[in-house]
């Protein structure tokens, strides 16, 4: 695994894809829909430490 890579586990992806299916179904719960959105603000946030890494490694 590269320095910046960061892998969810197997149970986590797995936990996630569940949920989005089940969101995209219109099954999902309050307290399911607050896990996925943690999820995704997770996601969000490495996307966005990752792009200022990079862009702070070009300016190297």
């Amino acid at each position: 695994m590269e320095r910046d890579q960061v892998m969810a586990s197997e149970a986590m992806r797995g936990r996630v894809a569940d949920l989005v299916r089940r969101e995209n179904a219109g099954d999902l719960s309050a307290d399911e829909a607050a896990e996925l959105d943690g999820y995704l603000d997770v996601e969000h946030r490495m996307r966005l430490a990752r792009a200022r890494t990079a862009s702070a490694e070009a300016e190297r």
